[in-house]
């Protein structure tokens, strides 16, 4: 897939190149849905050595980040490939036409088990401001003080998931900024972008992500059990 148009000049290690080809889950003319893994920036900041938006650039130009998942959040991440998909894609995820599921190991059980949620939050623009998030979700599985939550976001709001889940007393194991645990404190976060749905050029597109390895070992730890190909999303 590699494009031959202008490159951006900032040298990124082979490892990591191949590290985000072995990550492809699909592609097309238009655009790549990438398994993101852990500790990898999807954008460059002042502590950021190389991002998703690094490595793309250094495929091609053309190619552009259209949404974002946080520096520690596993899962599926849309990468398009040209200015009109850019375009488009941006389109969908505005007028959220795009349907999102994350699965969630929580510290904690929620009490309403499937329920909507419309919780105001701080505008991250203006901290005299408030803003709605809206998000679906319903618990899948749990077992004394774990549970399994699959999270849907309507709306796309910086930490959406992670304040939501701090708000119904079931934080996310792992989040340092949003769960005080101190026994969970060396887990990774338990945060995956599971699976994604939409509509491009007519054709309707589906995809699930792989659980990453340190979330199914820490559901066996703790003797949880769920068949997640039973996940279907409509």
């Amino acid at each position: 897939f590699i494009n031959k148009t202008k490159k951006i000049n900032k040298k990124i290690p082979f490892d990591l190149i191949k590290k985000f080809k072995e990550n492809i889950l699909f592609q097309n003319d238009n655009f790549i849905i990438l398994e993101k893994w852990e500790n990898i920036a999807t954008q460059g900041g002042t502590k950021v050595k190389y991002s998703i938006d690094d490595l793309i650039k250094n495929i091609s130009i053309e190619y552009n980040l259209v949404h974002r998942l946080d520096i520690e959040t596993t899962g599926l991440l849309i990468i398009s490939k040209n200015l009109t998909a850019t375009k488009l894609l941006g389109s969908l995820f505005r007028e959220n036409q795009i349907k999102k599921f994350y699965l969630a190991i929580c510290d904690g059980v929620p009490e309403k088990k499937n329920s909507f949620i419309k919780q105001k939050i701080l505008d991250k623009n203006n901290h005299d401001k408030y803003t709605f998030s809206l998000t679906n979700y319903k618990v899948l599985s749990y077992k004394k003080n774990i549970s399994v939550i699959l999270f849907s976001p309507i709306t796309g709001k910086t930490h959406q998931l992670r304040i939501l889940s701090k708000k119904l007393r079931s934080p996310i194991i792992g989040d340092k900024k949003y769960n005080s645990n101190l026994k969970l404190k060396k887990e990774k976060l338990k945060l995956h972008a599971y699976g994604i749905k939409f509509q491009f050029n007519d054709k309707n597109y589906i995809f699930y992500s792989k659980l990453p390895s340190h979330f199914s070992e820490f559901l066996e730890k703790k003797f949880i059990k769920y068949d997640y190909k039973k996940i279907k999303i409509i």
